[in-house]
């Protein structure tokens, strides 16, 4: 086992209603149609406190350009987009090199319990699931050493004294590439090895 890590570019996106706010006039007419409202106001608005557990490092890119987008859908309902890099741990087992596979899990959390008001649960388990899905690659990724495979949703909920702490789980899989280890590590060694036993013989 191997604690490693790996960097992440993601656009976070929340959707969540509050009962509090009179957003009546921003609602649109039909259901695809949403009102952008200004980046700003989300300071003047609750919004839900997660967490990123397994990150180590988080950059939104506020300093250089405003990178969230805030929408009011027909509903009411607030959705809320943030643009983020990630540098994450990923726990790695190399005993099967190089024919092993690794999957590293992603976190997302909320910081109170799923008793409270706020429940955390994957855009596609709720009711806004036939316009958006959970997890959507926005481009095919190709790394040099394994096959990255389309990531899954899951979620689990863990009990504590004081409540219920739901979290959801983005799970990436990738298998390693044979083509890369058999070119840089078996070939050369085969080679050095059968040249090595010419000379002696």
């Amino acid at each position: 086992m191997s604690l490693q890590d790996f960097r992440l570019h993601a656009f976070v996106s929340s959707v969540w209603n509050d009962s509090r706010l009179h957003l009546h006039k921003y609602r649109g007419r039909t259901k695809s149609e949403y009102t952008i409202i200004y980046e700003k106001c989300r300071h003047y608005i609750w919004t839900p406190d997660i967490f990123f557990e397994r990150a180590k490092v988080i950059e939104n890119y506020e300093r250089v350009s405003p990178c969230t987008l805030v929408k009011i859908l027909p509903d009411g309902a607030i959705i809320m987009s943030t643009r983020y890099s990630f540098k994450a741990e990923c726990l790695m087992n190399f005993e099967n090199y190089p024919f092993d596979s690794q999957e590293c899990v992603f976190f997302v959390s909320l910081m109170s319990s799923s008793d409270s008001v706020a429940v955390l649960k994957w855009i596609g388990d709720s009711q806004y699931g036939d316009r958006m899905s959970s997890i959507k690659m926005m481009r095919k990724s190709e790394p040099l050493q394994f096959f990255l495979s389309h990531p899954t949703a899951h979620s689990i909920t863990e009990v504590f004294a004081e409540g219920n702490y739901t979290s959801l789980l983005a799970s990436f899989r990738m298998v390693r590439r044979l083509t890369g280890s058999i070119m840089n590590t078996y070939a050369p060694s085969t080679m050095i090895v059968t040249m090595s036993w010419v000379s002696f013989c």
